[in-house]
């Protein structure tokens, strides 16, 4: 495994032969948004609430594809074991809900559509973003050429087919279905159990809230203050199902229950491939040889869901308001009834108390966490040169929680420059972006409830890259 001593300040470069694999990634997207409007209430006084709309935005960025598995404890193993100079010592990352390989890919993204808060710099709120990434595709001959001396295929392109999904992974559920029995609104298995959930199904993990902001302001945490409402032990539930060694409840200086859920992205298209020309052009789980096939393009349609602070008709009175207020109003819990619930015919759809987290919200056989809708198109296109940036000792020290680290010394071959790859496309998008805090609170969920770095949220965290592979230094 290779050393290097880095103590220079990282600087964005505009493309390295030693970048990981990457394509220019593009979205037109459609997603659900809030907007404040002014309604008159019972006593016919004017009150600030929450609408729903449809808001439009452009994301652009780079996909960037783990092509030499550092992250993947089976590839990583698999070369320990088998290339001279290493030994058993060596680590491997941490282990994964699954190993996706080479198929692990990583969404550096930014939306310059993003709603900007009041007061807040657009450069300093639309940062770039680093979301988890799968990709899998398949290649179809366009003409059966081969050589004839040889008997190897010779076109130089054919068609590709494939998936590219963004998200978390598939865990098992947490939230039961509720139906209006005798007895009241009743929920089908008991919680938190993940077993007593409802059977067949799955549900999208979260990420540490890395996709925090790229939809807008409101695309942020719900900080109600709120402490006994039945959501309360779903959160709880899903937090000691997946995340990574982290509550996000009753963190310290907060005393209610706050979360947030990851945006994720469901996208199928259609490309080309070509052949490589040399043997370290792989990508999406094929083996490294010459004439391999490369995906050039891939483009299509998407689907996905995001997590929205609010729901409709929440009355609005200020910033220093951390619970809702709904004595002004008549059926408000109506009006804030996001999830159809066929199964309640009273029209409430409520579990006991809950007035925030209705019946299941399920995308086929998935629970969703995330609150609206996202729907679109996308496209990528391989890069034959990335952007780079240097990857600092500190940062190194910051995302591996080891102070005494003297150099950035990767414990799997391709892991600096996937992480390189990475810094340079974020500062790409946006110079202002944070790649790591190196100083204050390094997890995001642990920034955004302080006035002095509510909108200062880095694009990679601890927690990210411990789960996901990418602190897997000496």
């Amino acid at each position: 495994m290779k050393k290097l001593m880095f103590t220079a300040a990282a600087l964005a470069v505009a493309g390295s032969a030693s970048a990981a694999l990457t394509y220019d990634y593009k979205a037109s997207v459609k997603h659900m948004y809030a907007k404040q409007v002014t309604v008159r209430d019972i006593a016919n006084q004017n009150q600030t609430v929450y609408q729903k709309v449809v808001k439009s935005a452009s994301l652009r960025g780079y996909l960037v594809l783990d092509d030499e598995g550092a992250t993947s404890p089976t590839i990583v193993a698999d070369t320990i074991a088998n290339t001279p100079g290493t030994t058993a010592a060596n680590g491997t990352p941490a282990t994964l809900t699954l190993d996706h390989g080479r198929n692990r890919a990583f969404l550096v993204v930014q939306n310059k559509s993003a709603a900007v808060p009041k007061g807040v710099n657009a450069n300093d709120f639309r940062t770039a973003k680093i979301l988890p990434a799968n990709l899998e595709v398949s290649f179809a001959e366009s003409s059966f050429a081969f050589n004839r001396t040889t008997g190897l295929p010779n076109a130089t392109t054919g068609l590709a087919s494939g998936y590219l999904y963004v998200g978390g992974e598939a865990v098992a559920p947490v939230r039961p279905k509720v139906d209006l029995l005798f007895a009241g609104p009743t929920e089908r298995g008991v919680l938190p159990a993940p077993a007593a959930a409802t059977a067949g199904m799955a549900m999208i993990q979260d990420y540490v809230w890395t996709s925090y902001y790229l939809f807008g302001e409101y695309n942020s945490a719900d900080f109600e203050g709120k402490t006994t409402v039945w959501y309360a032990a779903v959160q709880a539930a899903i937090d000691a199902g997946f995340e990574p060694g982290v509550s996000l409840n009753a963190l310290a200086g907060w005393t209610g229950t706050w979360y947030y859920h990851d945006t994720w992205l469901n996208g199928a298209g259609f490309g080309k491939f070509a052949r490589a020309k040399t043997a370290d052009e792989i990508c999406c789980g094929f083996q490294a040889e010459a004439n391999a096939k490369v995906l050039e393009t891939l483009s299509g349609n998407l689907k996905g869901g995001l997590y929205l602070c609010t729901p409709e008709g929440v009355y609005h009175a200020g910033a220093a308001a951390n619970a809702l207020n709904w004595s002004v109003f008549v059926s408000m819990s109506d009006w804030e009834d996001q999830w159809f619930a066929p199964a309640i015919t009273d029209g409430s759809g409520t579990y006991g108390a809950d007035t925030d987290q209705r019946d299941l919200w399920q995308d086929g056989s998935l629970e969703l966490n995330t609150s609206d809708v996202i729907s679109g198109t996308w496209s990528i296109k391989r890069r034959r040169n990335a952007p780079t940036a240097e990857l600092t000792v500190a940062e190194v020290r910051r995302l591996t929680g080891n102070a005494a680290l003297t150099a950035v010394d990767e414990d799997a071959i391709g892991l600096t420059d996937l992480l390189e790859t990475l810094k340079g496309c974020a500062l790409d998008l946006n110079n202002r972006t944070k790649f790591v805090a190196l100083t204050g609170d390094a997890e995001i969920f642990s920034r955004v409830n302080k006035s002095s770095t509510h909108y200062d949220v880095p694009a990679l965290t601890p927690a990210f890259a411990q789960y996901y592979g990418l602190a897997n230094f000496k």
